[in-house]
Protein backbone atom coordinates (compact mmCIF):
# COMPACT_ATOMS: atom_id res chain seq x y z
CA UNK A 1 0.00 0.00 0.00
CA UNK A 2 1.33 3.53 -0.63
CA UNK A 3 2.56 4.85 2.66
CA UNK A 4 0.89 8.84 1.09
CA UNK A 5 -2.31 6.99 0.73
CA UNK A 6 -2.16 6.33 4.44
CA UNK A 7 -1.70 9.85 5.98
CA UNK A 8 -4.61 11.76 7.28
CA UNK A 9 -6.36 14.55 4.88
CA UNK A 10 -4.50 17.98 5.54
CA UNK A 11 -7.46 19.59 6.65
CA UNK A 12 -7.82 17.09 9.46
CA UNK A 13 -4.17 17.61 10.66
CA UNK A 14 -4.86 20.89 10.53
CA UNK A 15 -7.91 20.90 12.60
CA UNK A 16 -5.51 18.74 15.34
CA UNK A 17 -2.97 21.44 14.72
CA UNK A 18 -6.04 24.23 15.54
CA UNK A 19 -6.94 21.91 19.30
CA UNK A 20 -3.55 21.47 20.33
CA UNK A 21 -2.40 25.56 19.94
CA UNK A 22 -6.08 25.86 21.72
CA UNK A 23 -5.25 23.37 24.66
CA UNK A 24 -1.93 25.16 25.16
CA UNK A 25 0.20 22.29 23.47
CA UNK A 26 2.09 24.74 21.07
CA UNK A 27 5.17 22.48 20.24
CA UNK A 28 3.04 19.70 19.22
CA UNK A 29 0.77 22.32 16.86
CA UNK A 30 4.24 23.79 15.67
CA UNK A 31 5.19 19.97 14.57
CA UNK A 32 1.89 19.06 12.64
CA UNK A 33 1.54 22.69 10.84
CA UNK A 34 5.29 22.19 9.63
CA UNK A 35 3.92 18.50 8.41
CA UNK A 36 1.16 20.11 6.60
CA UNK A 37 4.13 22.61 4.99
CA UNK A 38 6.11 19.56 3.91
CA UNK A 39 2.85 18.19 2.18
CA UNK A 40 2.00 21.50 0.91
CA UNK A 41 4.06 24.40 0.69
CA UNK A 42 1.37 26.69 -0.20
CA UNK A 43 -1.06 25.81 2.78
CA UNK A 44 -1.73 28.80 3.78
CA UNK A 45 -3.34 28.83 7.24
CA UNK A 46 -0.74 26.53 8.41
CA UNK A 47 1.78 29.13 7.90
CA UNK A 48 -0.53 31.51 9.51
CA UNK A 49 -0.48 29.46 12.40
CA UNK A 50 3.36 29.14 12.30
CA UNK A 51 2.98 32.93 12.75
CA UNK A 52 1.41 33.23 15.76
CA UNK A 53 3.01 30.34 17.26
CA UNK A 54 6.58 32.56 16.57
CA UNK A 55 4.51 35.92 17.84
CA UNK A 56 3.55 33.86 21.30
CA UNK A 57 7.30 33.18 21.43
CA UNK A 58 8.40 36.67 21.08
CA UNK A 59 10.05 36.06 18.07
CA UNK A 60 8.07 39.38 16.10
CA UNK A 61 10.44 39.39 12.89
CA UNK A 62 9.69 35.80 12.31
CA UNK A 63 6.07 35.78 12.66
CA UNK A 64 5.79 38.70 10.31
CA UNK A 65 7.50 36.81 7.66
CA UNK A 66 5.98 33.86 8.10
CA UNK A 67 1.72 35.81 8.04
CA UNK A 68 3.14 38.03 5.03
CA UNK A 69 3.88 34.72 3.07
CA UNK A 70 0.58 33.10 4.46
CA UNK A 71 -1.58 36.29 3.35
CA UNK A 72 -0.52 35.42 -0.19
CA UNK A 73 -2.69 32.34 0.14
CA UNK A 74 -5.06 33.73 2.39
CA UNK A 75 -5.04 37.31 1.04
CA UNK A 76 -9.43 37.54 2.74
CA UNK A 77 -8.41 36.05 5.74
CA UNK A 78 -8.46 39.55 8.21
CA UNK A 79 -7.39 37.26 11.06
CA UNK A 80 -3.88 37.29 9.25
CA UNK A 81 -3.84 40.77 8.53
CA UNK A 82 -4.64 41.57 12.23
CA UNK A 83 -2.06 39.40 13.64
CA UNK A 84 0.57 41.00 11.32
CA UNK A 85 -0.02 43.81 12.12
CA UNK A 86 0.54 42.64 15.65
CA UNK A 87 3.97 41.50 14.89
CA UNK A 88 4.83 44.45 12.81
CA UNK A 89 3.55 46.99 15.66
CA UNK A 90 6.14 44.74 18.06
CA UNK A 91 8.92 45.64 15.84
CA UNK A 92 8.20 49.13 16.46
CA UNK A 93 7.25 49.89 12.51
CA UNK A 94 3.74 51.91 13.75
CA UNK A 95 2.64 52.41 9.84
CA UNK A 96 3.40 48.95 8.65
CA UNK A 97 0.85 47.85 11.46
CA UNK A 98 -1.66 50.27 10.52
CA UNK A 99 -1.68 49.50 7.41
CA UNK A 100 -2.35 46.06 8.04
CA UNK A 101 -4.81 47.00 10.06
CA UNK A 102 -6.76 48.47 7.62
CA UNK A 103 -6.23 46.18 5.29
CA UNK A 104 -8.31 43.35 7.86
CA UNK A 105 -10.77 45.91 7.92
CA UNK A 106 -11.39 46.47 4.13
CA UNK A 107 -11.76 42.75 4.22
CA UNK A 108 -13.68 42.48 6.97
CA UNK A 109 -15.46 46.03 7.88
CA UNK A 110 -17.18 44.71 10.87
CA UNK A 111 -14.30 43.23 12.57
CA UNK A 112 -13.98 44.67 15.81
CA UNK A 113 -10.23 43.70 16.94
CA UNK A 114 -8.62 45.66 13.79
CA UNK A 115 -11.12 49.11 15.04
CA UNK A 116 -9.85 48.52 18.38
CA UNK A 117 -6.01 47.96 18.35
CA UNK A 118 -5.82 50.28 15.33
CA UNK A 119 -7.38 53.06 17.18
CA UNK A 120 -5.12 52.08 20.02
CA UNK A 121 -2.19 51.99 17.66
CA UNK A 122 -3.26 55.61 16.17
CA UNK A 123 -3.50 57.02 19.98
CA UNK A 124 0.16 56.21 20.59
CA UNK A 125 1.11 57.93 17.78
CA UNK A 126 -0.88 61.04 18.30
CA UNK A 127 -3.01 60.39 15.38
CA UNK A 128 -5.46 61.55 18.01
CA UNK A 129 -8.25 62.26 15.46
CA UNK A 130 -7.99 58.79 13.62
CA UNK A 131 -7.90 57.28 16.79
CA UNK A 132 -11.30 58.55 17.57
CA UNK A 133 -13.18 57.35 14.24
CA UNK A 134 -11.79 53.98 14.66
CA UNK A 135 -12.62 53.79 18.64
CA UNK A 136 -16.61 55.28 17.60
CA UNK A 137 -16.35 52.84 14.81
CA UNK A 138 -15.71 49.99 17.32
CA UNK A 139 -18.58 50.47 19.63
CA UNK A 140 -21.03 51.31 16.96
CA UNK A 141 -20.25 47.75 15.84
CA UNK A 142 -20.55 46.76 19.29
CA UNK A 143 -22.53 49.31 21.59
CA UNK A 144 -21.75 46.90 24.53
CA UNK A 145 -18.00 46.82 24.08
CA UNK A 146 -16.51 48.31 27.50
CA UNK A 147 -12.74 49.37 26.50
CA UNK A 148 -13.92 50.69 22.92
CA UNK A 149 -16.11 53.39 25.01
CA UNK A 150 -13.09 53.49 27.90
CA UNK A 151 -10.68 53.65 25.19
CA UNK A 152 -12.51 56.43 22.94
CA UNK A 153 -13.30 58.49 26.40
CA UNK A 154 -9.31 58.37 26.99
CA UNK A 155 -8.35 59.56 23.58
CA UNK A 156 -11.03 62.54 24.00
CA UNK A 157 -9.96 63.77 27.31
CA UNK A 158 -6.11 63.83 25.64
CA UNK A 159 -8.11 66.24 23.19
CA UNK A 160 -9.72 68.39 25.47
CA UNK A 161 -13.26 67.23 24.49
CA UNK A 162 -14.09 66.58 28.39
CA UNK A 163 -17.79 66.75 27.44
CA UNK A 164 -17.75 63.48 25.32
CA UNK A 165 -15.05 61.94 27.20
CA UNK A 166 -17.31 62.03 30.48
CA UNK A 167 -19.90 60.51 28.58
CA UNK A 168 -17.75 57.84 27.27
CA UNK A 169 -16.39 56.88 30.58
CA UNK A 170 -19.93 56.52 32.29
CA UNK A 171 -20.86 54.64 29.08
CA UNK A 172 -18.00 52.12 29.95
CA UNK A 173 -19.42 52.44 33.76
CA UNK A 174 -22.84 51.15 32.87
CA UNK A 175 -21.40 48.30 31.12
CA UNK A 176 -19.22 47.00 33.58
CA UNK A 177 -19.85 49.32 37.33
CA UNK A 178 -16.70 47.67 38.82
CA UNK A 179 -14.13 49.23 36.25
CA UNK A 180 -11.88 50.84 38.78
CA UNK A 181 -10.08 52.46 35.37
CA UNK A 182 -13.07 54.05 34.08
CA UNK A 183 -13.77 55.90 37.30
CA UNK A 184 -10.38 56.94 37.93
CA UNK A 185 -10.75 58.38 34.66
CA UNK A 186 -13.62 59.63 34.45
CA UNK A 187 -12.55 61.48 38.03
CA UNK A 188 -9.84 63.27 35.91
CA UNK A 189 -12.26 64.17 33.53
CA UNK A 190 -14.63 65.84 35.38
CA UNK A 191 -11.61 67.49 37.64
CA UNK A 192 -10.76 69.02 33.99
CA UNK A 193 -14.11 70.50 33.80
CA UNK A 194 -14.08 72.18 37.62
CA UNK A 195 -16.25 69.68 38.56
CA UNK A 196 -14.58 68.93 42.26
CA UNK A 197 -17.50 67.17 43.78
CA UNK A 198 -18.48 64.73 40.78
CA UNK A 199 -14.73 64.52 40.54
CA UNK A 200 -14.49 63.38 44.55
CA UNK A 201 -17.09 60.81 44.29
CA UNK A 202 -15.49 59.33 41.13
CA UNK A 203 -12.24 58.96 42.65
CA UNK A 204 -13.59 57.44 46.09
CA UNK A 205 -15.69 54.85 43.71
CA UNK A 206 -12.19 53.96 42.14
CA UNK A 207 -10.14 53.99 45.23
CA UNK A 208 -13.14 51.32 46.75
CA UNK A 209 -12.56 49.21 43.76
CA UNK A 210 -9.28 49.04 43.98
CA UNK A 211 -7.65 50.94 46.77
CA UNK A 212 -4.10 50.10 44.86
CA UNK A 213 -4.33 53.30 42.57
CA UNK A 214 -1.96 55.21 43.97
CA UNK A 215 -2.33 58.45 41.75
CA UNK A 216 -6.22 57.96 42.80
CA UNK A 217 -5.11 58.99 46.75
CA UNK A 218 -3.51 61.71 45.23
CA UNK A 219 -5.82 63.13 43.17
CA UNK A 220 -8.34 62.56 45.40
CA UNK A 221 -6.82 64.60 47.85
CA UNK A 222 -5.92 67.28 45.63
CA UNK A 223 -9.53 67.76 44.93
CA UNK A 224 -10.26 67.75 48.53
CA UNK A 225 -7.77 70.85 49.13
CA UNK A 226 -9.09 72.72 46.08
CA UNK A 227 -12.93 72.50 47.61
CA UNK A 228 -11.64 73.14 50.83
CA UNK A 229 -12.34 69.70 52.29
CA UNK A 230 -8.72 69.57 54.37
CA UNK A 231 -9.24 67.55 57.26
CA UNK A 232 -11.05 64.74 54.79
CA UNK A 233 -7.83 65.59 52.08
CA UNK A 234 -5.80 65.15 55.19
CA UNK A 235 -7.43 61.32 56.04
CA UNK A 236 -7.48 60.29 51.92
CA UNK A 237 -3.10 61.32 52.22
CA UNK A 238 -2.66 59.66 54.99
CA UNK A 239 -4.98 56.55 53.82
CA UNK A 240 -2.65 56.50 50.92
CA UNK A 241 0.23 56.51 52.81
CA UNK A 242 -0.95 53.37 54.44
CA UNK A 243 -1.58 51.92 51.44
CA UNK A 244 1.72 53.20 49.62
CA UNK A 245 4.29 53.59 52.29
CA UNK A 246 7.23 54.65 49.85
CA UNK A 247 4.73 57.13 48.04
CA UNK A 248 6.73 60.65 48.38
CA UNK A 249 4.10 62.36 46.25
CA UNK A 250 1.75 61.37 49.03
CA UNK A 251 3.60 62.17 51.54
CA UNK A 252 3.60 65.87 49.91
CA UNK A 253 0.22 65.70 49.18
CA UNK A 254 -0.68 65.69 52.83
CA UNK A 255 2.18 68.46 53.42
CA UNK A 256 0.54 70.44 51.13
CA UNK A 257 -2.52 70.22 52.98
CA UNK A 258 -1.38 70.74 56.16
CA UNK A 259 0.41 73.74 55.15
CA UNK A 260 -2.69 75.09 54.33
CA UNK A 261 -3.93 74.58 57.93
CA UNK A 262 -1.21 76.07 59.17
CA UNK A 263 -0.22 72.90 60.84
CA UNK A 264 3.30 73.71 59.73
CA UNK A 265 5.54 71.64 62.46
CA UNK A 266 3.32 68.72 61.02
CA UNK A 267 3.92 69.45 57.42
CA UNK A 268 7.59 70.19 57.81
CA UNK A 269 7.71 66.87 59.53
CA UNK A 270 6.11 65.07 56.61
CA UNK A 271 8.01 66.73 53.74
CA UNK A 272 11.44 65.34 56.05
CA UNK A 273 9.79 61.77 56.06
CA UNK A 274 9.44 62.29 52.21
CA UNK A 275 13.37 63.41 51.83
CA UNK A 276 13.93 60.86 53.54
CA UNK A 277 12.15 58.61 51.31
CA UNK A 278 14.04 60.00 48.04
CA UNK A 279 16.85 62.77 48.64
CA UNK A 280 16.79 63.44 45.33
CA UNK A 281 12.67 64.36 45.43
CA UNK A 282 13.68 67.98 44.84
CA UNK A 283 9.38 68.93 45.15
CA UNK A 284 9.85 67.68 48.77
CA UNK A 285 12.84 69.87 49.43
CA UNK A 286 10.72 73.12 47.80
CA UNK A 287 7.82 71.67 50.22
CA UNK A 288 10.16 71.64 53.49
CA UNK A 289 11.71 75.38 52.15
CA UNK A 290 8.38 76.84 51.75
CA UNK A 291 7.00 75.55 55.16
CA UNK A 292 10.14 76.60 56.75
CA UNK A 293 9.39 79.85 55.15
CA UNK A 294 6.39 80.40 56.69
CA UNK A 295 7.65 79.44 60.26
CA UNK A 296 10.11 82.59 59.39
CA UNK A 297 13.15 80.17 59.72
CA UNK A 298 14.48 81.89 56.58
CA UNK A 299 18.36 80.50 57.02
CA UNK A 300 16.96 77.13 56.96
CA UNK A 301 14.85 77.94 54.20
CA UNK A 302 17.62 79.21 52.06
CA UNK A 303 19.64 76.16 53.27
CA UNK A 304 16.65 74.22 52.01
CA UNK A 305 16.09 76.02 48.87
CA UNK A 306 19.87 75.17 47.54
CA UNK A 307 19.66 71.51 48.83
CA UNK A 308 16.70 71.44 46.36
CA UNK A 309 18.90 73.12 43.55
CA UNK A 310 21.33 70.49 43.77
CA UNK A 311 19.17 68.11 42.44
CA UNK A 312 17.03 70.28 39.96
CA UNK A 313 16.90 69.58 36.54
CA UNK A 314 16.69 73.76 36.26
CA UNK A 315 18.50 75.15 38.86
CA UNK A 316 17.07 78.55 37.49
CA UNK A 317 14.04 77.71 38.97
CA UNK A 318 15.73 77.62 42.57
CA UNK A 319 17.73 80.70 41.65
CA UNK A 320 14.97 82.48 41.66
CA UNK A 321 13.28 80.48 44.94
CA UNK A 322 16.05 82.09 46.29
CA UNK A 323 16.45 85.75 45.10
CA UNK A 324 12.60 85.82 46.49
CA UNK A 325 14.34 85.44 49.79
CA UNK A 326 16.78 88.19 49.21
CA UNK A 327 19.62 85.29 49.04
CA UNK A 328 20.31 85.64 44.83
CA UNK A 329 20.29 88.33 42.90
CA UNK A 330 16.53 88.46 41.05
CA UNK A 331 16.64 88.10 37.33
CA UNK A 332 15.06 90.33 35.21
CA UNK A 333 11.51 88.21 35.14
CA UNK A 334 10.45 84.87 36.23
CA UNK A 335 12.21 82.02 34.28
CA UNK A 336 9.90 80.59 32.02
CA UNK A 337 9.81 77.34 33.10
CA UNK A 338 8.85 78.03 36.34
CA UNK A 339 5.87 80.22 35.21
CA UNK A 340 4.84 77.47 33.02
CA UNK A 341 5.04 74.59 35.76
CA UNK A 342 3.31 77.08 38.59
CA UNK A 343 0.04 77.32 35.92
CA UNK A 344 -0.03 73.66 34.68
CA UNK A 345 0.10 72.73 37.95
CA UNK A 346 -3.61 74.33 38.36
CA UNK A 347 -4.65 74.27 35.02
CA UNK A 348 -7.65 72.06 36.07
CA UNK A 349 -8.52 73.91 39.03
CA UNK A 350 -7.27 77.39 37.69
CA UNK A 351 -10.71 79.45 37.27
CA UNK A 352 -12.25 78.21 40.45
CA UNK A 353 -8.83 79.10 42.29
CA UNK A 354 -8.94 82.95 40.94
CA UNK A 355 -12.45 83.19 42.56
CA UNK A 356 -11.46 82.23 45.79
CA UNK A 357 -9.05 84.58 45.76
CA UNK A 358 -11.71 86.96 44.11
CA UNK A 359 -9.68 88.38 40.95
CA UNK A 360 -11.24 91.02 39.74
CA UNK A 361 -8.14 92.04 37.29
CA UNK A 362 -10.30 90.97 33.42
CA UNK A 363 -13.74 92.74 34.65
CA UNK A 364 -11.49 96.10 35.43
CA UNK A 365 -9.59 96.28 32.85
CA UNK A 366 -12.43 95.78 30.24
CA UNK A 367 -14.39 98.74 32.23
CA UNK A 368 -11.42 100.25 31.69
CA UNK A 369 -11.06 100.10 28.49
CA UNK A 370 -14.40 100.42 27.25
CA UNK A 371 -14.71 103.46 28.95
CA UNK A 372 -12.45 105.31 26.98
CA UNK A 373 -15.15 104.28 24.41
CA UNK A 374 -12.06 102.55 21.82
CA UNK A 375 -13.58 102.11 18.11
CA UNK A 376 -14.48 98.41 17.71
CA UNK A 377 -14.52 96.18 16.77
CA UNK A 378 -10.99 95.74 17.91
CA UNK A 379 -7.75 92.99 16.81
CA UNK A 380 -6.77 92.29 20.23
CA UNK A 381 -4.24 90.13 21.59
CA UNK A 382 -4.67 88.45 25.40
CA UNK A 383 -0.79 88.06 26.78
CA UNK A 384 -0.73 85.29 29.74
CA UNK A 385 -4.42 84.48 28.54
CA UNK A 386 -4.15 81.42 30.59
CA UNK A 387 -7.77 79.79 30.57
CA UNK A 388 -9.24 82.85 28.82
CA UNK A 389 -10.75 84.50 31.67
CA UNK A 390 -9.72 88.22 29.91
CA UNK A 391 -10.46 87.21 26.70
CA UNK A 392 -14.30 85.98 27.63
CA UNK A 393 -14.64 89.43 28.96
CA UNK A 394 -13.22 91.25 25.47
CA UNK A 395 -14.62 88.68 23.29
CA UNK A 396 -17.52 90.98 22.15
CA UNK A 397 -15.49 93.61 21.56
CA UNK A 398 -12.87 91.76 19.58
CA UNK A 399 -12.71 91.52 15.70
CA UNK A 400 -9.94 89.29 15.95
CA UNK A 401 -8.98 87.53 19.41
CA UNK A 402 -5.51 86.39 19.88
CA UNK A 403 -4.21 84.64 23.08
CA UNK A 404 -0.61 83.70 24.33
CA UNK A 405 0.71 81.84 27.20
CA UNK A 406 3.87 79.78 27.76
CA UNK A 407 1.92 77.08 29.94
CA UNK A 408 0.77 74.40 27.58
CA UNK A 409 -2.06 73.01 29.60
CA UNK A 410 -3.53 76.89 30.29
CA UNK A 411 -3.51 77.07 25.96
CA UNK A 412 -5.22 73.69 26.31
CA UNK A 413 -7.89 74.90 28.89
CA UNK A 414 -8.15 78.11 26.54
CA UNK A 415 -9.16 76.40 23.47
CA UNK A 416 -11.80 74.64 25.09
CA UNK A 417 -13.74 78.11 25.56
CA UNK A 418 -13.59 78.32 21.98
CA UNK A 419 -13.25 82.13 22.17
CA UNK A 420 -10.15 82.66 20.63
CA UNK A 421 -9.13 83.00 16.63
CA UNK A 422 -5.53 81.87 17.70
CA UNK A 423 -3.69 80.37 20.28
CA UNK A 424 -0.24 80.63 20.65
CA UNK A 425 2.35 78.26 23.06
CA UNK A 426 4.71 81.32 23.05
CA UNK A 427 6.95 84.18 24.99
CA UNK A 428 4.33 86.91 25.30
CA UNK A 429 7.51 89.54 24.06
CA UNK A 430 8.78 87.33 21.70
CA UNK A 431 4.76 87.25 20.42
CA UNK A 432 4.41 91.09 20.37
CA UNK A 433 7.76 91.27 18.41
CA UNK A 434 6.63 88.72 15.44
CA UNK A 435 3.45 90.86 15.61
CA UNK A 436 3.82 94.62 14.06
CA UNK A 437 1.25 96.75 13.89
CA UNK A 438 -1.44 94.15 13.97
CA UNK A 439 -2.84 94.85 17.04
CA UNK A 440 -4.94 97.66 18.18
CA UNK A 441 -5.37 96.45 21.60
CA UNK A 442 -2.76 94.75 23.77
CA UNK A 443 -4.20 92.92 27.31
CA UNK A 444 -2.38 91.56 30.12
CA UNK A 445 -4.07 90.81 32.84
CA UNK A 446 -1.96 89.90 35.85
CA UNK A 447 1.25 89.01 33.63
CA UNK A 448 2.99 92.16 35.07
CA UNK A 449 3.80 90.49 38.72
CA UNK A 450 5.80 87.59 36.29
CA UNK A 451 8.01 90.54 34.71
CA UNK A 452 10.36 92.58 36.42
CA UNK A 453 12.24 94.51 33.79
CA UNK A 454 9.47 95.75 31.52
CA UNK A 455 11.35 97.66 29.26
CA UNK A 456 11.97 94.88 26.45
CA UNK A 457 7.85 94.08 26.72
CA UNK A 458 7.00 97.48 26.54
CA UNK A 459 8.79 98.14 23.64
CA UNK A 460 7.99 95.40 21.95
CA UNK A 461 3.97 96.49 22.87
CA UNK A 462 4.95 99.83 21.30
CA UNK A 463 5.79 97.72 17.89
CA UNK A 464 2.88 95.50 17.87
CA UNK A 465 0.04 98.28 18.50
CA UNK A 466 -1.29 100.42 15.44
CA UNK A 467 -1.28 104.07 15.72
CA UNK A 468 -3.31 104.68 18.89
CA UNK A 469 -3.75 101.04 19.80
CA UNK A 470 -3.98 100.63 23.85
CA UNK A 471 -1.78 99.01 25.71
CA UNK A 472 -3.78 97.68 29.10
CA UNK A 473 -2.93 95.93 31.81
CA UNK A 474 -3.01 94.62 35.90
CA UNK A 475 -0.25 95.38 38.04
CA UNK A 476 0.99 95.49 42.04
CA UNK A 477 2.74 98.46 43.02
CA UNK A 478 5.76 99.31 44.83
CA UNK A 479 6.51 103.13 46.56
CA UNK A 480 10.25 103.86 45.45
CA UNK A 481 12.94 102.31 43.02
CA UNK A 482 11.52 100.42 39.89
CA UNK A 483 10.62 96.80 40.74
CA UNK A 484 11.12 94.30 43.40
CA UNK A 485 10.48 90.66 43.59
CA UNK A 486 8.49 90.21 46.62
CA UNK A 487 8.37 86.84 48.96
CA UNK A 488 5.27 85.95 47.07
CA UNK A 489 7.40 85.43 43.96
CA UNK A 490 5.33 88.38 42.40
CA UNK A 491 6.85 91.38 40.78
CA UNK A 492 5.73 95.05 41.83
CA UNK A 493 6.91 97.94 40.06
CA UNK A 494 6.65 101.69 41.09
CA UNK A 495 4.49 103.83 39.45
CA UNK A 496 7.18 106.38 38.42
CA UNK A 497 8.80 103.21 36.49
CA UNK A 498 6.07 102.52 34.38
CA UNK A 499 5.39 106.45 33.52
CA UNK A 500 8.80 106.99 32.49
CA UNK A 501 9.42 103.81 30.23
CA UNK A 502 5.97 104.28 28.80
CA UNK A 503 7.11 108.01 27.88
CA UNK A 504 10.17 106.49 26.59
CA UNK A 505 8.73 103.58 24.54
CA UNK A 506 6.19 106.24 22.91
CA UNK A 507 2.78 105.51 24.70
CA UNK A 508 0.97 108.26 27.00
CA UNK A 509 -0.95 107.50 30.01
CA UNK A 510 -4.87 107.51 29.39
CA UNK A 511 -6.02 105.49 32.43
CA UNK A 512 -4.53 104.21 36.56
CA UNK A 513 -6.91 103.68 39.16
CA UNK A 514 -5.83 101.65 42.25
CA UNK A 515 -7.67 98.36 42.43
CA UNK A 516 -7.61 95.57 44.90
CA UNK A 517 -6.59 93.18 42.33
CA UNK A 518 -7.02 89.84 43.85
CA UNK A 519 -6.56 88.64 47.85
CA UNK A 520 -3.63 87.02 49.84
CA UNK A 521 -4.37 84.84 53.33
CA UNK A 522 -7.75 86.45 52.75
CA UNK A 523 -6.19 89.73 52.86
CA UNK A 524 -6.86 92.45 49.39
CA UNK A 525 -3.62 92.47 47.48
CA UNK A 526 -3.68 96.40 46.47
CA UNK A 527 -2.31 97.54 42.48
CA UNK A 528 -3.10 99.23 39.43
CA UNK A 529 -5.48 98.98 36.67
CA UNK A 530 -3.26 101.11 33.54
CA UNK A 531 -4.44 101.92 29.83
CA UNK A 532 -1.90 103.50 28.20
CA UNK A 533 -1.82 104.65 24.61
CA UNK A 534 0.50 104.47 21.51
CA UNK A 535 1.56 107.34 19.76
CA UNK A 536 -0.64 108.59 17.05
CA UNK A 537 1.60 108.20 13.97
Amino acid sequence: MNQSMAEPPIQQVFQQAVRCHQSGRLPEAQELCQQILRRQPDHGDAMHMLGILALQKGEHDVAADLIRRAILHIPSNPHAHCNLATALQNMGKADEAIDAYRQAIAVEPRLLKAHSNLGVLLAKTGQTDEAIAAFRQAVAIDPNFMFGHYNLGNVLKGKGELDAAIIAYRRAIALKEDFANAHFSLGNALGSKGLLEESITAFRRALALDPSQKTAFINLGFSLRMVGRLDEAIAVYQQGIAAHPQSVECFCGLGKVLMSKRMLNEAADVYRRAITLDPNYVIAHRGLANVLELQGDFPAAIATFKAAREGAADPANYDFELAALGAADAPPVSPQKYVAGLFDEYADYFDQHLRQLHYTAPQLLFDAVCALNPRQPLDIIDLGCGTGMCGACFRPIARRLVGVDVAPKMIAKARLRGIFDQLKEQDITAALRESPGQFDLIVAGDVLPFVGDLEKLFEAAAKALRPGGLLAFSDESVESGEYVLRSSRRYAHSVDYIQRLSSRCGFKEVSMQDAAVRTEDNLPVMGKIIVLQSADH
